[in-house]
């Protein structure tokens, strides 16, 4: 199995920002010509790339220095997991590299305190603790800014009505009725 590239360095960057654009893309041509031929298993039959003059030489020998001791690393590699392989696997005592673990947030903190908040303004305190967890649930599927002007907005609407008639906070919210609530309508006058 052949290698099928090579790496190109971020600090290279800068090389090609003072070429001109006909210059990098004869050099860049040239390195992939050459990663082509250095990485080829039959190397006698690959395309040896046309040798560069002047600057553009001395640029490219730099590169190509580069793609030489990548690609030994990599056989290096290669050769190493090949002989592994033969052997059943990694060696016995070598540990591989502990991934590091990924840092857990934990958001359900602030989800409890908005949900929390929301509860506070909904119009009718009951089951707090399943509204709660209806409130948590439609925060999954709404931002906390638009739930809470939406609350607020019907706690507003219900201000004249009876209790017994404001609907119980976990239906509101597990029948996302937060939908139901209306935008500020705003009329424009054209008096032209």
């Amino acid at each position: 199995m052949s290698k099928k590239g090579f790496i190109l360095y971020d600090d290279s960057l800068q090389v090609f920002q003072e070429l001109c654009n006909e210059d990098a893309g004869e050099l860049i041509k040239h390195l992939l010509e050459y990663s082509n031929y250095i990485n080829s298993e039959k190397q006698n039959e690959a395309k040896k790339p046309n040798a560069l003059l002047g600057l553009m030489s001395v640029l490219a020998s730099t590169f190509k220095s580069q793609m030489e001791r990548d690609l030994d690393k990599w056989k290096d590699i290669k050769e190493k997991r090949s002989e592994a392989g033969k052997k059943g696997g990694r060696p016995k005592g070598k540990k591989q590299k502990k991934a590091k673990k990924a840092v857990t947030v934990t958001v359900t903190d602030t989800v409890t305190v908005n949900a929390k908040e929301i509860y506070s303004i909904y119009p009718k305190k009951i089951g707090g603790a399943k509204a709660i967890e209806s409130i948590e649930k439609a925060l999954t599927k709404v931002s906390f800014e638009i739930l809470k002007e939406k609350v607020t907005r019907f706690a507003q609407s219900q201000r004249d009505v009876e209790k017994q008639y404001i609907p119980h906070p976990t239906t509101w919210f597990n029948q996302e009725r937060w939908m139901d609530v209306e935008e500020e309508k705003r009329e424009f006058y054209n008096f032209g």
